[in-house]
């Protein structure tokens, strides 16, 4: 027994140091560099295991630990909220190390290793399409948002794709560091195929950048973003209504001008129902007439029969409201309550008191001829709903959002990186005004071409290019890889069923954690 947990502890130790490698690899440590070799120590702790149910055990601590760090802002809420969304989420990472544990019994080493890449990419895919459990923060490829040769490759394969390209470095580096091989060949050949790959993609995205339009000044598309620093949640905390309506007007006067296409409020500019017949859309009207510009501005509404919806308008230089998109893809337990009636103890945390209906979906606005895509804060995070967007013909994503729940926590950066892939994937610009921050915009090659510092007032001044190109990844989306994926994981697995007796010769020699 004693002897079984001695062997035990270096293996969960090599977990937990993944866990916490992989936190930093994002904000505020913000060490992307690291996610190549942060998978290393539970691979080689992985690797010395036989049984499914140690993998389960070993993924679990990584992923418990990994999430229980990145997601800490949680914990302004209290402690049982960040718990259980750090154990959700690390159970993702849980079904890796289950799975993993026979795929590195694969006898071929590129295979082992493309496939263990494939699970890890297949574990991520999965998590951001769990329906209204679905979330993307710390995705390998999200990690890379400054690291810009590599990051064009998310034009031909998402950021899903960049996680594939990531995990599988890091299996072929556990292949060449720890993992037993018989010739040089087996050991270094993975390594060897991975480098040569990511340098081809170092490469591309490196020519793509030096042949990348040059921005002629005064063709653009030109935006105001009010930043008004309020820190207000609707139907939670709320400020006075009028008191923001005002300042966002004064905000907006001191930064638009002649030239001045579009102003964009956030959005919780103003957290009350801002629809038709309401004064507070007569005004806003009234504000964008002043301006003699198009205005778009975050708010809530109220249709029949009672449902509240989370919306953006457009007004236009006429004062007349043109345009609404109401955000769809809704935030569980922040933006409406399933079982709220049985489950009475969340009456103890910073509850919505009525729940928001979901819109219809993604939808563009022609703004003076340029056509543009809204999304509403959580929508961002998924790479779907900004191709979808673009897919109807939009030339510049307008995203609003209010990280104002979050305070000053790392939360705010790790949302706005988001809005980096969806430039790349799409080759859009993206125009992002917050609330609080990170208020910036992004041209179609994933660089921040203007930002306010977060939590401070102001307005963002910036022009951007629409864009009109189809990339790959817009094409084909996540469907065609995730594919690929699973065949390789299936290829591996079938691999090991046909030769089961060198299975059974290799797992008796891995120690087993008890």
């Amino acid at each position: 027994m004693r002897q079984a947990a001695r062997s035990a502890l270096p293996c969960a130790v090599a977990a937990v140091s993944s866990g916490a490698l992989l936190s930093v690899c994002f904000p505020p440590a913000d060490l992307g560099w690291l996610s190549w070799v942060a998978l290393v120590p539970l691979l080689a702790a992985l690797q010395r295991v036989q049984r499914a149910r140690d993998g389960f055990f070993l993924g679990s601590l990584a992923g418990g630990v990994f999430f229980a760090l990145l997601l800490l802002f949680i914990g302004q809420y209290g402690m049982l909220p960040w718990l259980a969304l750090a154990a959700y989420q690390g159970l993702y990472v849980a079904v890796f190390g289950t799975v993993a544990v026979p795929l590195l019994r694969v006898k071929r080493p590129v295979l082992r290793v493309i496939a263990v890449g494939g699970l890890w990419a297949l574990v991520e895919l999965a998590r951001g399409r769990a329906g209204a459990l679905a979330f993307t923060f710390g995705g390998l490829g999200l990690a890379q948002h400054g690291f810009l040769p590599l990051l064009q490759a998310a034009s031909l394969i998402g950021s899903y794709g960049l996680s594939f390209v990531v995990a599988t470095t890091n299996a072929a580096l556990a292949a060449t560091l720890v993992w037993g091989a018989r010739s040089r060949a087996e050991r270094y050949g993975p390594l060897i195929v991975c480098a040569a790959a990511v340098a081809l993609l170092v490469g591309w995205g490196g020519w793509e950048l030096h042949r990348r339009p040059v921005p002629v000044s005064g063709q653009g598309f030109s935006v105001v973003a009010v930043q008004n620093n309020e820190h207000t949640v609707p139907g939670v905390h709320e400020a006075d209504s009028w008191q923001q309506l005002s300042l966002n007007a004064t905000l907006s006067k001191r930064a638009a001008s002649e030239d001045t296409n579009l102003v964009i409020w956030s959005e919780t500019a103003v957290t009350a129902v801002i629809g038709p017949g309401t004064a507070y859309h007569e005004d806003i009207g009234a504000v964008a007439r002043r301006l003699g510009t198009w205005l778009l501005a975050g708010g809530l509404d109220l249709a029949p029969p009672n449902r509240l919806y989370n919306a953006a308008y457009l007004f236009g230089p006429d004062g007349r409201s043109w345009a609404r998109y109401y955000k769809a893809r809704l935030v569980l337990y922040g933006e409406y309550v399933p079982l709220r009636k049985q489950l009475k103890f969340l009456e103890r945390y910073p509850i919505r008191q009525q729940d928001l209906s979901a819109g219809p979906g993604p939808s563009v606005m022609d703004i003076g001829g340029v056509r543009c895509g809204p999304m509403i804060c959580f929508e961002s995070i998924f790479p779907e709903i900004s191709r979808e967007t673009v897919r109807r013909g939009a030339e510049v994503l307008l995203i609003l959002t209010s990280d104002a729940w979050a305070g000053d926590t790392p939360e705010v950066w790790q949302h706005a990186y988001c809005s980096v892939l969806r430039a790349v994937e799409t080759r859009r610009p993206v125009v992002r005004c917050a609330s609080t921050g990170v208020t910036c915009a992004i041209n179609a090659y994933g660089e921040i071409v203007a930002a306010l510092p977060a939590f401070e007032q102001g307005a963002l001044t910036a022009e951007v290019q629409p864009g009109s190109k189809v990339t790959l990844y817009q094409r084909l989306g996540d469907a065609p890889l995730g594919v690929v994926w699973l065949l390789l994981v299936v290829a591996g697995l079938w691999s090991i069923r046909r030769d089961p007796a060198r299975h059974r010769a290799a797992g008796s020699k891995k120690v087993v954690p008890e």
